[in-house]
């Protein structure tokens, strides 16, 4: 399940449209390889990373020359978020309640961003919330299995 999560959250990511932070797309919807760096970069101010995390450059690998659907650079911010709360949460629930908890609170409103709501598909959005839910029973393994493809 985890290595689908990766596989759907950079196919989608790039499959998706929407307004959101950033820099605005072209008419046709896309950006710029420049503009979809900015959009990561201004995502990180809304989707603060646990404590002790940063979010590294952006990744490479992508075509300088290409054109992307806008909001991608955020779901690739929305990504390392959700594995730094997962991290934080899976590093301190035996630990520290305190920590934990606010992890898990951070987990669990994930589902209501927008980023998370227009870039992911139904089936993702399902095994992840599935997830949080489980989580907050106090089963750890899909967020593992999540945390791991990380």
């Amino acid at each position: 399940m985890a290595v689908a999560f990766v596989c759907a959250l950079l196919l989608l990511a790039g499959c998706s449209g929407g307004a959101g932070q950033g820099p605005a797309p072209t008419d046709d919807g896309y950006m710029t390889y420049s503009q979809m760096v900015d959009e990561y970069t201004a995502a990180q101010a809304t989707l603060p990373l646990a404590p002790g995390d940063n979010y590294p450059p952006f990744p490479d690998g992508y075509d300088k020359n290409g054109q992307y659907e806008a909001m991608y650079g955020q779901s690739i911010a929305f990504g390392v978020y959700m594995c730094s709360w997962e991290q934080e949460w899976l590093d301190t629930r035996s630990t520290d309640t305190s920590r934990a908890d606010k992890a898990l609170s951070v987990l669990q409103s994930m589902p209501d961003n927008v980023i998370f709501q227009k870039t992911y598909d139904d089936s993702l959005r399902s095994d992840i919330s599935d997830a949080i839910d489980k989580a907050a029973l106090g089963d750890p393994s899909d967020v593992q299995s999540f945390a791991d493809a990380c």
